[in-house]
């Protein structure tokens, strides 16, 4: 990739909805240019999609991750189980994993018992493949912008959901809006019109109250760094001890350091989750130094490799 991609990735994580001539725009390219860009690092792999960042707890959900090892299986059981996780409504988000475990899977749920349903169900049938269960049920999750890519981080609001659950009151067309947006997030007015058979006003004045009530929280591409030769790690921290002034130094930290894409405020077996992307191992050493040098509270941080993921962003089933 050369900088004008790495700039066009950048602003496309900033607003996937932007139009590609207001993209070209600021970067210096002609609309048909960016156009082409695109497709070639749709085609390349790099860019797999464009999703929204929905506030999950203003739906009324919470977001549990299950950190597993393999055991006992072959490579035919680990797809067929994969393709059966990835097909259960509540998952979000699947990751096959390098270090202390192999596969993380995340389910959304509005209720401990309605997610140990869930988590049950998949325990029954391929239980006996997995073993080291962990499970941190995420209180935040805020996702931040690929800085490194362009040598700066946009530092401001960043999306994110979690936080204190609450439930909006949205009708049948809200949350047609949110799903099919959620997993298309570059689709105009006119197409999600057609889509959902609602009027072209209804659905832009919908999704601009969405916004404004914080449930949309903003529109990215989907990133895959491994096929521009960059790793993602994610580094499970354990403190002594929390507090709000601890989360606040943890939150600033991963804001304003280019290499980490999202912050996760846990509770479970570690307190913090960060993920970063970096080129090479001395990049990632590089970074732990700083965490340790940031944070003597640190007692421990496991460190895991995600090597492939699939993210499925529908909230409504």
């Amino acid at each position: 990739m050369d900088i004008k991609d790495k700039k066009l990735i950048y602003e496309l994580e900033l607003d996937a909805r932007a139009s590609f001539a207001k993209i070209g725009k600021k970067i210096g390219l002609s609309k048909e240019t960016v156009i082409n860009r695109v497709k070639r690092l749709e085609n390349q792999g790099i860019i797999g999609g464009y999703n929204a960042i929905v506030n999950i707890a203003k739906l009324g959900f919470t977001g549990y991750a299950v950190f597993v090892r393999f055991e006992n299986t072959t490579e035919k059981i680990k797809k067929e189980l994969i393709e059966y996780i990835k097909k259960n409504n509540r998952v979000y988000w699947v990751a096959l994993l390098g270090g202390n475990y192999d596969l993380l899977f995340a389910i959304h749920a509005k209720t401990i018992l309605e997610f140990n349903s869930v988590y049950t169900k998949i325990q029954n049938k391929y239980g006996r493949y997995l073993r080291d269960n962990v499970i941190s049920i995420r209180s935040q999750v805020s996702q931040f912008h690929r800085g490194y890519l362009v040598g700066k981080k946009e530092v401001g609001k960043a999306p994110y959901f979690g936080k204190e659950i609450s439930i909006e009151e949205l009708d049948d067309t809200d949350k047609k809006i949110i799903n099919t947006i959620s997993g298309s997030g570059r689709i105009n007015v006119v197409d999600l019109s057609q889509k959902i058979k609602v009027a072209r006003t209804t659905v832009h004045n919908r999704i601009k109250n969405l916004e404004k009530r914080g449930i949309m929280q903003s529109y990215s591409a989907l990133i895959h760094p491994e096929n521009y030769d960059y790793q993602l790690y994610q580094l499970m921290i354990i403190v002594r001890s929390v507090n709000e002034k601890l989360k606040s130094k943890m939150y600033a930290f991963a804001l304003y350091n280019p290499n980490i894409n999202f912050y996760v405020d846990c509770v479970g077996k570690w307190n913090f989750e960060l993920s970063c992307e970096v080129k090479s191992q001395k990049e990632l050493q590089e970074l732990m130094l700083s965490l340790r040098s940031s944070f003597p509270e640190i007692v421990g941080i496991e460190l895991v490799i995600t090597f492939d993921y699939y993210l499925k962003y529908r909230w409504y089933v």
